[in-house]
């Protein structure tokens, strides 16, 4: 209650000379396991917990402090290890994380395409070459299952149901914009490449039964994940170009030994 109305921040307990932060408070409740979660009571007890032991941990801190633990050699090295990860992290956020966008285009296409899932027939080819070349072939839908593959191709017939968020995002791509009985075009995900026919497009009851608020959490973290990694992939391929790597000469010169019996 005396907390001046100027200040953006909002408290919630103090430990000591340290004010716990209702931001800081929240980011480390939602890092708790959710089991039990949709319990009231369970919620209140847990989150009093919380408040328990976040007051403990800076109290412990300031009094380790006031002994002038922080300069011991041994919390000096662990302590150097935890900054490696908080600078990692940070700098996820800077490059990868805070450069995704998701769009409300996209959103409203995921939650469409979440709602259903697509049953299909599928040829898997280990060469390129072979995919594109069967794929020529092919003149009618029919063909897809009656048309005779060479043995020596090496090829892998079957079935899989297809569920946005769950499969290879190259396929889910190309499948979902299937309609029932056409053929894809040659895709190549995982160790190979992939012709596919839509057998029947149904409701997917999982996500149709979900709360629409809900649907749209899971469909935009999904859609986030994706694009993260692409853009770590991206970042990844810019930030270690044209860059020296040193090692000691003893795996330096195993890893060159192997290089060349190969």
């Amino acid at each position: 209650f005396a907390q001046p109305d100027v200040s953006a921040e909002k408290y919630v307990g103090r430990a000591g000379d340290i004010y716990i932060s209702e931001q800081e408070f929240l980011q480390r409740f939602e890092m708790l396991p959710a089991l039990y979660r949709h319990r009231k009571p369970q919620i209140d007890n847990t989150k009093l917990e919380l408040m328990y032991s976040i007051v403990a941990e800076k109290l412990l801190a300031q009094e380790a402090k006031s002994r002038t633990f922080d300069r011991d050699s041994l919390f000096q090295r662990a302590f150097y290890e935890v900054r490696k990860l908080l600078a990692r992290d940070q700098l996820y956020r800077e490059e990868v994380s805070d450069k995704v966008e998701v769009t409300e285009k996209e959103i409203t296409s995921g939650i469409k395409e979440a709602r259903k899932q697509v049953l299909t027939s599928f040829i898997f080819f280990e060469r390129e070459a072979d995919a594109k070349f069967v794929h020529d072939q092919m003149k009618l839908p029919e063909d897809f299952d009656e048309l005779a593959i060479d043995s020596s191709m090496n090829i892998t017939r079957d079935t899989a149901t297809v569920i946005w968020g769950d499969a290879n995002e190259a396929i889910e791509n190309v499948v979902y914009g299937l309609k029932v009985g056409e053929i894809s075009r040659v895709v190549q995900a995982g160790d190979g490449f992939y012709m596919m026919k839509c057998l029947q497009i149904v409701p997917n009851t999982f996500y149709s039964g979900m709360q629409f608020s809900v649907l749209r959490e899971r469909v935009v973290r999904k859609i986030r994940e994706r694009k993260e990694h692409e853009r770590m992939l991206e970042f990844l391929k810019t930030a270690f170009r044209n860059t020296a790597g040193y090692s000691r000469p003893e795996p330096l010169k195993a890893l060159a030994e192997a290089l060349m019996k190969v």
